[in-house]
């Protein structure tokens, strides 16, 4: 998936996401053919609204790359046709926060990310 326009906030500065099972990985250009950093995935809970959109509430752990080891909570929607992907997240809690996973999908968090599946 790519990420959204200029006006978007760039997650990181990453603009490319590739979603494997479990495992994603994360590019800080469109073009480049290395990831910049890996991550594995564990899914707390998973629901589909009336819209056919799946959320999840993900616990992620950077594998591999600069931020090796870093934990965040991230909440997470698919749309139901699977080519917009929109997350928030929030990073390195301490262990007595570590189910305080984001609420809402909130466009002026500074931890939004918006990515959209690439044409082929």
């Amino acid at each position: 998936m790519e990420h959204g326009s200029s006006k978007e906030f760039n997650l990181n500065g990453f603009q490319k996401l590739v979603i494997a099972a479990g495992a994603d990985s994360w590019y800080a250009n469109v073009s480049d053919s290395a990831p910049r950093t890996q991550s594995v995935e564990r899914i707390e809970s998973k629901r589909t609204d009336s819209q056919g959109d799946i959320w999840y509430q993900l616990l992620h752990t950077t594998s591999g790359g600069l931020s090796k080891g870093e934990k965040l909570q991230m909440f997470v929607k698919l749309s139901k046709g699977s080519t917009v992907l929109e997350l928030v997240y929030r990073g390195n809690l301490p262990d007595s926060e570590s189910s305080r996973f984001p609420k809402a999908i909130d466009p002026n968090d500074v931890s939004y990310g918006i990515y959209y599946r690439a044409e082929k």
